[in-house]
């Protein structure tokens, strides 16, 4: 997502996705202190797979990763066809082949980002071991740019 922010945060917001998809996000922070729960509760956690979010109800839409990731200026949308991104992850497939090096976009990745929602629920987490998310996508992003936290 870094990549996606940075660019908002330079006027272009590039939508990968469904234009209604519906994401959940979660800080590298909180998924820090997510394992570190998961480490203290060994003996309930083990061998359990949970989903982590940042506790945003019904997650975020595309209109709300723009509005908090954006800076002061303007954002231009562009929505990426599915069939662009296709074409380019088999280029990407091939070129990272040619050079030896590890690909990000592939065509499995497209049909990830193509999902209509990717939400999570942490109540199943929050019941073993008490542990909540801290930080929201706001204050994340601010906390990533350098920027200091307006309530």
């Amino acid at each position: 997502m870094l990549p996606l922010f940075r660019a908002i945060r330079a006027g272009l917001a590039l939508i990968l996705g469904p234009s209604a998809q519906r994401l959940s996000l979660l800080h590298v922070e909180d998924l820090g202190r997510a394992v570190l729960a998961c480490i203290d509760h060994q003996s309930v956690c083990s061998g359990l797979i949970f989903e982590l979010d940042d506790g945003q109800e019904r997650g975020y839409s595309w209109r709300d990763i723009i509005s908090a990731a954006r800076g002061v200026m303007p954002v231009c949308e562009l929505h990426v066809p599915r069939s662009l991104l296709l074409a380019l992850a088999r280029l990407n497939l091939r070129l990272c082949a040619l050079f030896g090096r590890a690909p990000m976009l592939t065509p499995g990745k497209v049909r990830e980002l193509s999902e209509p929602s990717w939400l999570c629920d942490n109540s199943d987490l929050h019941a073993a071991t008490g542990w909540v998310p801290q930080i929201p996508l706001r204050a994340g992003l601010r906390r990533m740019f350098g920027e200091p936290l307006i309530l």
